[in-house]
């Protein structure tokens, strides 16, 4: 796969800087397999020399509050984030792109986001944005009928249960 930034370099500066949002939106996503299959090294690779745009494509979702491409970029990054160990800057995004969620996106991309967040959350030991994500991750999951969203909704109930003290038996009331 070719990269942006690598299309820059060969001298086409104009199709680097024109690419719309939606192509690091779409790159974010296809890397997903590769960073949780055996491309994981490869994968970094781009996530880290994309970085860059795929930071200027969530500015524009923020600017222009696209929550479809702001979301799909939060759950390819997400993932990023979680390997590269980008605690901080994934809570941050997360923060600010999950409010605008307007309904457009897709349903899977809606909970997604919540559910990396919460994984997000657990890892910087916030407690309370991680029992917020549970519950929104469950909420989008179960007013779809999405069973694939509340299996991952359950997952991060218990680790709201378990960051907080309560008994797992919980997950499933």
């Amino acid at each position: 796969m070719v990269s942006v930034d690598a299309l820059a370099q060969a001298g086409e500066e104009r199709t680097a800087r024109d690419a719309p949002p939606e192509t690091f939106a779409d790159l974010a996503q296809r890397l997903i397999g590769d960073l949780l299959g055996r491309e994981t090294a490869t994968a970094m690779a781009t996530y880290g020399a994309e970085r860059a745009n795929m930071t200027a494509a969530l500015e524009y979702a923020l600017a222009t509050r696209n929550s479809t491409i702001g979301l799909r970029l939060l759950t390819g990054l997400g993932y990023w984030w979680e390997h590269a160990g980008a605690v901080r800057e994934a809570n941050a995004w997360m923060a600010r792109v999950i409010p605008m969620d307007d309904g457009s996106a897709s349903v899977r991309d809606r909970w997604l986001a919540r559910w990396l967040a919460g994984l997000v959350a657990d890892a910087a030991g916030e407690t309370g944005d991680l029992t917020r994500y549970a519950a929104e991750t469950m909420a989008i999951a179960r007013d779809a009928g999405d069973a694939e969203g509340l299996a991952m909704a359950a997952i991060t109930q218990a680790l709201a249960l378990r960051a907080t003290g309560a008994p797992l038996t919980e997950v499933y009331a």
